[in-house]
């Protein structure tokens, strides 16, 4: 199924939406379908990353350590499916 293209005023959107968050003092972390579209420049920073490394693949994979992977891929599926979630406190590897 082909998709249509996105309309020229929800990219100028999504370009303020990724200016504000990369302004940010907070790191952010979007995911669709399990898979990272977009980190802010806080977050890629603390942990060594570049955005075209960590677009794409499973957040779990990226920055946590095993022994946390399933448990935050089973928090990503409950958020994506509209259930509510308290915040969630780990460690994080870095990429470099």
């Amino acid at each position: 199924m082909e998709t249509s293209p996105q309309p020229p005023h929800l990219k100028l959107l999504e370009a303020d939406f990724a200016q504000i968050l990369d302004a940010s003092p907070l790191s952010f972390l979007v995911t669709q379908g399990g898979r990272i579209v977009y980190a802010n420049a806080r977050l890629l920073a603390s942990l060594g990353m570049t955005l075209e490394k960590a677009v794409g693949f499973d957040p779990s994979e990226v920055l946590l350590e095993p022994e946390a992977r399933e448990r935050a891929r089973e928090r990503m599926r409950r958020a994506e499916a509209g259930e509510a979630q308290a915040p969630l406190v780990h460690r994080a590897r870095r990429g470099d």
